[in-house]
């Protein structure tokens, strides 16, 4: 997948999973901060993504901490 795929399924995880507005889901937008996901909304987006996205997330996935953490985090990945 490519940046840009896989920002919209990131996109798209984070709405399915949480009460929030798709213009909302900006790259600079904190998930738990900006966007109020709980806890158990990330798990669900991170199983859904894991699922699309053909990957895992390790214990290094701290790092997610914005939108665009977690698509750096996954396009890392893919190589």
């Amino acid at each position: 997948m490519n940046r840009e795929e896989i920002k919209s399924a990131v996109i798209k995880a984070i709405v399915n999973a949480a009460e929030v507005n798709e213009s909302e889901v900006v790259e600079e937008a904190s998930i738990m901060d900006d966007l109020s996901l709980s806890s158990m909304e990330i798990m669900v987006v991170m199983s859904e993504l894991e699922t699309k996205c053909s990957m895992t997330f390790g214990a290094d996935s701290k790092v997610c901490v914005t939108v665009g953490d977690m698509i750096d985090y996954i396009a890392s990945k893919q190589q």
